[in-house]
């Protein structure tokens, strides 16, 4: 039950969290703004693609990644991995995972409406969806990469001992 409530505190109270209640609220809050920088934009049909690919490719490499922070390759991966609090890596790493599945989606949907339904991007809720769900899925990543390189220099500092 501990286990649970860390992943969901973790999943609620993180930096990814944080920007989409500020950006929601922005934009529920005033939607002109969105109205006036979409309307603005002058964006040619071919970048939204792999605008759009951008969350994939940031959830491929949290994926090749895992087995660096779950599982490193020497014997202080034991030491790791006895650690109590474990789980909370592997929280981190599945809400990372999570949150780049939904920017996924939101900017896949996006663009596949767009090619197929010819929705227009300067609508401006599809506009912050789609910059909602690219913002993510950075802010995803860079939180993940963090993580890795506080592990890795944990591990080192623990091997020069």
């Amino acid at each position: 039950m501990k286990q649970i409530k860390d992943f969901l505190y973790t999943f609620i109270v993180s930096p990814e969290m944080i920007f989409i209640s500020i950006f929601g609220l922005l934009l529920y809050l005033s939607p002109s703004f969105f109205i006036q920088v979409a309307a603005k934009l002058n964006v040619a049909e071919g970048i939204i693609k792999p605008l759009a690919l951008i969350p994939l490719g940031l959830l491929s490499l949290i994926i090749k990644q895992k087995n660096e922070i779950l599982f490193p390759d020497h014997e202080l991966n034991a030491v790791l991995q006895k650690w109590p609090n474990y789980y909370l890596i592997t929280n981190r790493y599945w809400t990372c995972v999570l949150f780049e599945g939904i920017s996924l989606m939101f900017t896949g949907c996006i663009w596949i409406g767009i090619q197929m339904y010819e929705i227009d991007f300067k609508n401006y809720v599809v506009f912050a969806l789609f910059v909602g769900g690219l913002v993510v899925s950075i802010i995803t990543y860079l939180t993940f990469l963090n993580s890795t390189i506080t592990i890795k220099r944990i591990l080192f500092t623990i091997g020069q001992e």
